[in-house]
């Protein structure tokens, strides 16, 4: 739709959603993805990639992942456990630009046990490549990394991604600092005053990864949080 007339600008069938669909563009092309699918009923999960076009209501469908990953059996049949499960209807996946300006999506693949209901949490969590068409066996390099054991809708917050799973809330993010000798996710004189007290935890004391827990690493500890001394100072 324009947004600001309400226009319709563009439309394709699709597979079944109740997903937000994801405008982006790849190399100044524009592109729309959407989570899509369940296990049975007609329907297989899949996300799907999506290219304008004219006339109205003829988008291209460019790949979906259910067919693209697909080694058949033998019977000519798609079926579940011959394609990599990636998305759902109910789930929304994020896409994050790195660095380097690739494009890449975080997405679920939802149960499909048997038994498996619609609202059960997703069983693990995929991060694939939108500038690459996925393939059997990844062999185009599509998926970048696979976690097993959560994968509902991802959430970004600052540098850090979580998902729930079957166990509960998942939390994904950088390794933490070495300065952060109490836990709390911060570098500040607090670290020193633990580093003192012997508090560190889960093995923090060893500031330098040296394996030894000596004055090297007090000297390291107190370096690492003077190092912004002289900027902080300056106008």
């Amino acid at each position: 739709l324009d947004a600001a007339t309400g226009a319709i600008v563009s439309c394709t069938p699709s597979n079944r959603s109740a997903s937000i669909p994801i405008p982006f563009d790849i190399a100044g092309a524009d592109r729309t993805v959407l989570s899509t699918g369940l296990a049975g009923f007609g329907s297989r999960p899949a996300l799907e990639l999506f290219a304008p076009s004219s006339p109205l209501c003829s988008d291209t469908l460019i790949w979906e992942t259910s067919s693209a990953t697909w080694i058949d059996d033998g019977d000519a049949l798609i079926e579940l456990g011959e394609f990599d499960v990636i998305g759902g209807w109910n789930h929304q996946p994020v896409i994050i630009e790195t660095p380097t300006g690739d494009t890449l999506m975080y997405i679920g693949e939802m149960p499909t046990f048997p038994g498996a209901l619609a609202d059960e949490p997703y069983v693990s969590l995929w991060l694939v490549d939108l500038s690459r068409t996925p393939a059997p066996d990844n062999a185009t390099g599509f998926i970048v990394q696979r976690f097993i054991g959560c994968g509902s809708s991802p959430s970004l917050a600052g540098r850090n991604l979580y998902s729930t799973g079957a166990a509960g809330l998942h939390a994904f993010g950088p390794p933490p600092s070495v300065l952060d000798v109490d836990g709390d996710f911060t570098d500040s004189i607090d670290d020193l005053y633990e580093w003192e007290l012997g508090n560190g935890i889960g093995g923090r004391l060893d500031v330098d990864r040296s394996l030894v827990v000596d004055l090297q690493d007090q000297q390291a500890l107190r370096t690492g949080l003077r190092s912004d001394e002289l900027a902080d100072m300056l106008p």
